[in-house]
């Protein structure tokens, strides 16, 4: 580090003629102030930051909203008091502090040229409390949805910017839209608030992780009780109030269970069922590939260990509800999509079933498996389709047998929805968008639409949007392709769109990186 070099190690007294050099630890951040407490233990002293104070944090100019407390620091100051120069690192600096810098995150910024329209009506209804929607299937509880968008979209209500890096959707509970970003080197959870898009909170809960098809975190909060479940890309779950930010425990998924990071980072959403938060550690070691968390303490509740040690992929768990053949009593089940395959596992017992692999490819395996009665529709890219399964419990045991395999549905990272007997979503690298037939694999109808991308149902229709940027209203019928409104997304990133869209409370939720756009669809 270049702040090892730039100054000897001195304490809080150390003066030289033209003032002192500060070394120690920050303790709180203010306006234009900081605290540092010093590293010899002798006190803490509050000194001045003025506008030209030039800062640097782990060798990156920097401002005072970057730094937070916990982070280590070197300071040159005047004998007045102000800082002059400020070296930081934030090496070892806890991730459960919850203080959050002066105007983090930035205030919601306005696009030039448009105008806010009227806010749709708001109940207790109408949510979206984690990814995939309230029941995990890409499906929305928003009514009433416009049908005839200008050519420019429907009304944008907000944009906020601040939010860094990351692929993180949002989930929107009451008055608040959550999702997960980064500042300061930090993967950060952010608070929202719902009719303006100002930042209510924020809370860093791990380091950023970094790689070349985009830094950050992948996952989305998931909300349950008032509480925040929130996974990051490199192992970092913690549980946040939501109403004040405060963290309430935090533990590392792969370091606890003997995991290991996959190639482009943990992107699951936590499952929370009951009492327990479900994960995929993906241990290698026999501590458990999924593994159950109580809710209140983040201690391990129960480890499912599920034969050849499966690392996790890039999907979701999801739970059957009771009924049809999944057993004796209704027996409930989790459904994970691992690195090698589906499996079943029993919420009585954390034993695994059965399991599957006729959609499982060998590189990612992304989308949320869908439940269709008593079978499991899944599918992957990489030349591999989706398939549905037919899961039966006969003389005490657990069959998986595949009803039908189909080509026309190689989903990658978008999500599919179920409507009736048919699914819906894009297929492979041309992002052709597929109606199939659950009842018998039937490709119905297949249209370029707009591309690759994600898929959510709303309303009798469609939300598609491409990873280029181009969002499409498309009527969910069996009768053909038809699309009823499309538009491009205003102040796009230079990445992918890969976040899910997301419609709740009659709003459209599109991030990007690090801007959040709100747009009224009722």
């Amino acid at each position: 580090m270049r702040w090892l070099i730039a100054f000897s190690v001195l304490s809080l007294a150390s003066c030289s003629a033209s003032g002192a050099i500060v070394t120690g630890t920050i303790s709180e951040v203010g306006e234009g102030q900081l605290t540092i407490s010093a590293a010899d233990g002798s006190g803490s002293q509050t000194l001045q930051v003025p506008t030209r104070t030039r800062i640097e944090l782990d060798d990156k100019s920097a401002k005072l909203s970057d730094l937070r407390p916990g982070f280590q620091v070197k300071i040159s100051a005047s004998r007045k008091g102000e800082a002059r120069l400020i070296l930081a690192t934030s090496a070892g600096a806890p991730a459960a502090s919850n203080t959050p810098p002066p105007g983090s995150p930035r205030t919601p910024v306005a696009s030039p040229g448009f105008q806010a329209g009227p806010a749709p009506p708001t109940d207790g209804s109408d949510e979206w409390p984690q990814f995939g929607g309230p029941n995990r299937d890409n499906r929305s509880a928003t009514t009433g949805i416009n049908e005839n968008w200008p050519a420019d979209g429907p009304p944008r209500l907000w944009t906020i910017s601040g939010l860094g890096e990351g692929y993180s959707s949002v989930s929107v509970v009451g008055d608040r839209v959550f999702t997960i970003g980064t500042k300061g080197g930090q993967e950060t959870v952010f608070a929202l608030d719902l009719a303006s898009g100002r930042a209510v909170w924020s809370t860093p809960i791990g380091t950023v992780y970094k790689d070349g098809q985009g830094n950050g975190p992948r996952s989305t909060p998931t909300y349950d009780n008032g509480k925040l479940y929130c996974l990051g890309a490199n192992g970092d779950l913690a549980r946040i109030d939501a109403a004040s930010g405060q963290i309430d425990w935090n533990l590392n998924i792969l370091q606890k269970f003997g995991g290991q990071n996959i190639v482009w980072g943990i992107s699951e959403s936590p499952l929370v069922d009951g009492d327990t938060v479900v994960v995929t550690p993906g241990s290698q070691n026999g501590q458990g590939t999924v593994v159950g968390l109580n809710k209140e303490s983040g201690a391990t509740s129960w480890t499912c260990s599920i034969p050849g040690n499966p690392q996790p992929s890039y999907s979701s768990p999801i739970k059957l509800s009771s009924g049809g053949n999944f057993g004796a009593g209704g027996l409930n089940q989790y459904v994970v999509f691992t690195s090698k395959g589906l499996v079943g596992i029993s919420v009585e017992n954390a034993m695994p079933l059965w399991g599957d692999d006729s959609a499982s490819n060998g590189t990612a395996n992304c989308s949320i498996p869908l439940q269709f009665g008593s079978s499991v529709f899944y599918s992957s890219d990489y030349g591999t389709g989706g398939s549905l399964v037919r899961i039966n419990n006969r003389g005490g045991g657990f069959q998986a047998a595949v009803a039908f395999h189909t080509d026309d549905l190689k989903n990658h990272h978008g999500g599919m929805a179920i409507d009736g007997d048919y699914v819906y979503g894009t297929s492979g690298d041309a992002g052709i968008l597929a109606c199939v037939d659950l009842n018998n694999g039937q490709t119905i109808w297949r249209d370029r639409s707009v591309g690759k991308g994600a898929t959510i149902y709303v309303d009798g229709k469609l939300i598609v949007r491409s990873e280029r940027g181009p969002v499409a209203l498309v009527r969910a019928t069996s009768n053909g392709y038809e699309e009823m409104a499309r538009f491009d997304q205003p102040e796009r990133s230079g990445r992918p769109a890969w976040p899910h869209p997301v419609v709740a409370k009659g709003r459209l939720f599109l991030r990007d990186q690090d801007k959040l756009l709100c747009f009224n669809v009722k």
